[in-house]
C-alpha cells in the first residue's frame, strides 16, 4: 500500500524518525521528500495453507515462493513530503 504524508519543514525529520521506529526502512531521502518501505513476508495462516498444500511436492519451496510474492506485492510504502 502506498501512502503520501504531507508535513511542515519543522515536522519532517521527526516524522521520518517515527516511521523508522515503526519498522520502516529509509529507501531514499532528499531535503524535501523521504520514501520509506516496510516489507511483509505473508501471514502465518497463509504460510500454513501453502505448507499443507505443497510440502510433499516442493519441500518448502512453496513457502519460499509465497514469502517472495508477499515481499514484492504487499509491502507498505510511505512518501513524506514537505509542504509550504
Amino acid at each position: 500500500m502506498k501512502q503520501v504524508k504531507r508535513v511542515s519543514k519543522k515536522e519532517f525529520e521527526n516524522v521520518v524518525e517515527d516511521k523508522i521506529t515503526e519498522g520502516f526502512k529509509l529507501e531514499s531521502k532528499t531535503d524535501r521528500q523521504a520514501i520509506l518501505v516496510k516489507h511483509k513476508y505473508g501471514g502465518l495462516v497463509g504460510h500454513f495453507i501453502v505448507f499443507l498444500l505443497t510440502v510433499w511436492w516442493t519441500f518448502f519451496l512453496g513457502n519460499v515462493g509465497y514469502a517472495v510474492y508477499c515481499y514484492l506485492t504487499q509491502s507498505d510504502e510511505v512518501q513524506i513530503k514537505i509542504t509550504e
